[in-house]
């Protein structure tokens, strides 16, 4: 997300309240329902690439109330905590017969999905059979 430094209203840096402790609270919310669903409940956490930017600042999550802030660290020490978060949880739901898993969303391709498609190379074969099922189903 890489956004500028701004805090909420509780005082926590905004990437960490949003990108983390928003999934943590609703997940323990949702947490009674999940027990008892019983076997195969799981929770998906969506968090990105960007874990790499940057390790969970433990002892200044906050950046110094923005004085060494990094946006792009910010982000990264969300995703990071977020992936954490989701592996503790594994631990935790196991014994339940529950999962816990963290994933990227993936990347959008920066050109149309619309004709003319673009040549595409060998790594983006699914994508050119998509594109020819779109173009199938869009001409008909």
């Amino acid at each position: 997300m890489g956004a500028p430094y701004s805090k909420t209203i509780d005082e926590i840096e905004s990437q960490f309240a949003v990108n983390y402790l928003s999934h943590f609270l609703f997940t323990n919310l949702l947490m009674p329902k999940f027990l008892k669903a019983g076997k195969g409940a799981r929770v998906v956490n969506v968090s990105s690439n960007a874990y790499g930017l940057d390790a969970v600042r433990y002892e200044d999550p906050g950046f110094s109330d923005g004085q060494v802030y990094n946006p792009w660290e910010a982000c990264g020490q969300s995703k990071s905590a977020l992936v954490l978060f989701s592996h503790a949880l594994a631990t935790k739901v196991a014994p339940y017969g529950g999962f816990s898993f963290s994933l990227h969303p993936g990347c959008t391709s920066p050109f149309s999905l619309l004709p003319p498609y673009p040549v595409l190379s060998s790594s983006h074969h699914l994508f050119s059979l998509f594109a020819s099922l779109l173009e199938k189903l869009t001409s008909s």
